[in-house]
Formats: structure tokens, sequence, C-alpha cells
């Protein structure tokens, strides 16, 4: 009896073990995405919650300055090309918190973008003092603004502008090109201007003036939180309350994440990052598998569809105005100037990478491998700044992303051995439990025997006289 306890034991922890095992086998995918998805989803207490709140992970932005160098030669009138030469990078470290959160309901979330940039001397090559000589931006937006305005006003504006200034340049320091602004009398003039169809928020002109620390500089973003469907978190659903910027057609449409969170497909062939400062989305294609930190990913680059205004894409031609393609720009530059209130901003890649040479031949000092006039070209595009946001994962989140991904595809294995040291104690307890009879029928049949020996034969006695 002994015996077949323990193979009914066998029997049942076998059982046990293979079905266990076969169950989260055919179901741990599943189990491990749903673990994912709690922690990922934007509700108060989940993990992503706590990192897109406040960003744990250093972040860096890498500034360079534009100096052009020839100067005297333009004022001259010489028919010289514009020399720049590059200064930089001036290194900020910086924070990034969400502030003003506001669940809707379990879809949806409202909040604004605070972010803190502190300078970073041991980073940066040079000082804040650096002194920049580039072009008046507030002369510029003037002209570019009154460009189609009759000739009569553009004459007065001129006469009105050449009170205050000699030249269109201005020579400032880093620090004010940057984030302190540039104090200029004609900004006073500028808020009087009754043919200005923007109301200008400043009275200073830097790239980050009045960004450091400010709740506003980005607007309100409305986001889902992936709770209702997975395949939509981080997904930007407004800005600043409407779905729609300044830009026409699909070009306006309130596309993509801000870059901080989402369910990436893995066939994905590109991703959309909405950029605020842009008025738009940017599209990034897919460009191969790539191994961080031990980690494997996905590497999501610009092509040139990037700012191609139609040219060899014809879904980005509501870039251009629709009245004739006025103000489109040639390939790889993307006229933002509604964006920022009129004033004649254009985004390229850095050094005019990937643009159509018919801008970058005007310029010289310009290395693209890594608007008013007194330019010898008034058809020129002039570089002042290009920046790079860099932001890279430090070791406590690879080694937790380690972590994750060695218990996604460790478990399985585990569960194997699980399966099979189940179906071993299985077959072993079936095994003793077939041999049980037979030797109980063996024990029996010898115990029969020996009863029978005993009953039946028996010594004989005899007496002798």
């Amino acid at each position: 009896m002994v015996v077949s306890k323990n193979s009914m034991w066998f029997v049942g922890c076998g059982m046990s073990l293979v079905g266990f095992g076969v169950l989260m086998s055919a179901t741990w995918s599943l189990v491990f995405q749903e673990k994912i998805k709690n922690m990922m989803v934007l509700r108060n207490g989940s993990t992503s919650f706590e990192i897109w709140r406040d960003i744990p992970i250093p972040i860096y932005l890498e500034c360079f300055l534009f100096n052009i160098t020839n100067v005297a030669d333009i004022l001259m009138g010489k028919n010289v090309p514009i020399h720049v030469e590059e200064h930089g990078p001036y290194v900020f470290r910086e924070r990034s918190t969400k502030v003003n959160i506001t669940w809707n309901d379990n879809s949806t979330v409202t909040f604004r973008n605070q972010r803190f940039w502190y300078f970073q001397p041991e980073m940066s090559n040079g000082s804040l003092s650096d002194l920049i000589t580039s072009i008046n931006p507030i002369i510029a937006t003037i002209a570019y603004t009154v460009r189609n305005e009759p000739l009569m006003l553009k004459f007065i504006i001129d006469v009105t502008l050449r009170m205050y200034h000699r030249n269109m340049f201005v020579t400032a320091n880093a620090s004010s090109w940057l984030f302190d602004g540039i104090q200029d009398p004609i900004m006073d003039l500028v808020e009087n201007m009754p043919s200005l169809p923007y109301t200008i928020p400043f009275d200073r002109f830097g790239w980050f003036y009045k960004r450091n620390g400010s709740v506003d500089a980005t607007g309100l973003f409305l986001a889902h939180t992936g709770a209702s469907d997975f395949t939509k978190l981080g997904h930007t659903l407004k800005w600043n309350n409407s779905n729609k910027t300044v830009f026409r057609g699909q070009c306006g449409e309130v596309q993509g994440t801000t870059g901080e969170l989402w369910n990436l497909e893995n066939n994905a062939p590109e991703i959309k990052i909405y950029a605020a400062d842009l008025c738009t989305y940017m599209s990034l294609a897919y460009s191969g598998d790539v191994i961080k930190k031990g980690l494997p990913g996905r590497e999501f680059t610009a092509n040139d569809s990037l700012f191609d205004n139609g040219h060899k894409y014809p879904q980005t031609a509501c870039y251009c105005d629709e009245d004739s393609g006025r103000d489109c720009m040639p390939s790889g530059a993307l006229n933002v100037s509604a964006c920022k209130y009129g004033a004649p901003a254009f985004v390229t890649r850095p050094h005019f990478l990937g643009m159509d040479p018919y801008y970058a031949d005007k310029i010289k000092g310009l290395q693209p491998t890594p608007i008013n006039n007194q330019l010898p070209d008034p058809d020129t595009l002039v570089p002042m700044f290009w920046f790079r946001e860099e932001i890279e994962v430090n070791d406590e989140y690879a080694n937790f992303a380690r972590s994750a991904l060695s218990v996604r595809y460790g478990v399985p294995y585990g569960l194997y051995v699980m399966i099979a040291l189940g179906a071993s104690l299985l077959l072993s307890g079936l095994y003793k439990i077939r041999r049980y009879p037979l030797r109980q029928l063996r024990e029996c049949d010898i115990a029969a025997s020996q009863k029978f020996l005993s009953n039946n034969i028996s010594p004989t006695v005899t007496n002798s006289t």
C-alpha cells in the first residue's frame, strides 16, 4: 500500500506541474503584456506616470550659434556670400516636469510642460559671454511682415527703422541670444504698428527667452492615457484646445506623441512626434535595429521627407500656401513664420543638411555632413542657430529594462523545465502504478503457494520396534 500512495503522489504532482506549465506557456505572453500595460498606462501610481511626470533621466540641450564674420564686406556692398562661423556647443542640463495635470476621464489627460535649463560650463565649448553677430531678428521680422504691403508703407517703415539702427545686424553675447533676450527700442514701436497681424507678447528677443521655468511656453496638451486603448498611449489629441494648427490640411492636424511615451508597434514604419515649437508634427522613418547599453531597440531618423513641402512627397504640399504655392520653400526647409508671430522663421536640419542646394550655396562656412535687405542676395536664408536635445537611459533604468526582458524571455524556459519535470513525475508514477498490481499479484501467488504447501505437505514419522 505504501507504494500505491507514492505512485499517486507522483501522478498528482506531475499532472499539476504539466498542467500549470502548459497553461502558463500558452498565456505567458498575454500575462506579461498585461503587466507591462498596467505599468505604462498613465494613471496615478503607475510606474510610467511617475517617470513621465518628472523625468529622472538626465537631459541635455546643446545649442550652436552662427556668427557672421564678413559683415563689413556686406555693408560695403560687395557681392560676397555670407560667411558664418559656428560657436558652441553651449550645453544646458534640462529638467522636464508635467504640471497642471487634469484627468478628464479614464482615457485622456491634460497637462503643461515646465522646463528648467542650467548652464553646464564644464561640458560647453565656449562661454555665454561670447559675442555673436547675426541678423537683427526685430528688423527682419518687420521687413518680412510688410514685404507684400504698398511701397509707400514700406518706405515709411524703412525710414523709421533707420532712426534706430544703421544696419540690419546686431551683436550680442550668447546668453542674450539664447535665454536672456536682446533688448531693442523697436519692440515698443512694434506693439503700435496697425499693419502687424500678430500680437507679440515679448519685450525682448531670444531663442528661449521667457521659456526657462515657464508653464505656458509649449502650450496645453490633451493626450491619451492608453487606459481604454493601449495602442494610443501618449498620443496627442489636442494642443491648446484644438486639433488643428496654423497649417492647412493634414499638415495642420495634431498628431503623434510628445516624444516621451508611446506604445510602439514592432513593425511600425515610422513614428510621429508633435513639436509645439513648429506647430506641427515630424515624421521619422524606421532606419534599422540598434543595441544600446545591451538593450535591443529600433532606430528612427529623419529622411528626405522631412520639410519636403511637396517636392518629392505630395502629402507635404500642405506646408505651402494654397495660393499658387506662395512662400513655398525648396525641399528641406519649413516656413514656420505663422507659428512664430509672423517672424521670418524657417526650420531646416543642421547646416542645411539634405536641403536643396539653392540656399546652401549662398552661405559659406556650413558643413552639411554632421531676409530683407542689405544682403548681397535678397533671397537668402541666414542660419542663426541650431540645437539638439539628448537623453540617454541611465544604468538604473537600463538594468530595470534588462531585468524585464530577462523575465519576458526567461520564464518560458523555466516553464518548459517545469513541464519536463512534471512529465517525468507523471510517467514515473504511472509506471509505479502499473507495476504495483503485478507485484501485488506475485506476492499473493507466493503467499498462496506457501500456504498450500504448508497445509498439504507434512513430514512422515515412523516408529521402529
